[in-house]
């Protein structure tokens, strides 16, 4: 059997063993809540953070929204400016035919005014061969004019 100090000496080294584990006890509680602030400042920083990022993601999902919508009006005004280009092309067509046959007309006029030309240049000839001999029927006139003028004045001297 054990003796009444041995009994007491375990009862004492119980009771030192509770207060020990006790203080571990609360050394671990107190390392435990301050971890548990520590992590709940740091998960209170990651919401904020998720927060910021889900606030961002939610800008760009409405601006990334404004460019389709963007995109969407250049297509369309992109497709009314082809449409436009395609009638404007038509009518340059339609134009360029029109003024080919106003070429060809031209041309015709061009080769008419050529022949009057030609046949002007031949009555200039014949006028100044008309007018080269006018010239000289004239300077034969005023000679004959000449010759009259001394008949009469010898005629009337006698």
């Amino acid at each position: 059997m054990t003796s009444p100090a041995d009994t007491e000496r375990k009862v004492r080294q119980l009771g030192n063993d509770v207060t020990a584990i006790y203080q571990m006890l609360d050394t671990i509680q107190k390392t435990q809540k301050e971890t548990q602030a520590e992590h709940g400042s740091r998960l209170d920083g990651l919401a904020s953070g998720q927060s910021q990022i889900a606030g961002t993601q939610l800008r760009h999902g409405n601006r990334l929204d404004e460019l389709a919508a963007q995109l969407d009006d250049l297509a369309t005004s992109q497709a009314t400016f082809a449409a436009t280009q395609l009638r404007h092309g038509n009518r340059l067509d339609e134009l360029a035919a029109k003024l080919d046959q106003h070429d060809a007309r031209f041309d015709q006029h061009d080769a008419r005014f050529d022949q009057i030309d030609g046949r002007l240049d031949q009555h200039d000839s014949k006028l100044k061969e008309i007018s080269s001999t006018l010239d000289q029927h004239g300077a034969a006139l005023t000679e004959h004019g000449s010759k009259l003028d001394r008949i009469l004045d010898l005629l009337q001297v006698r």
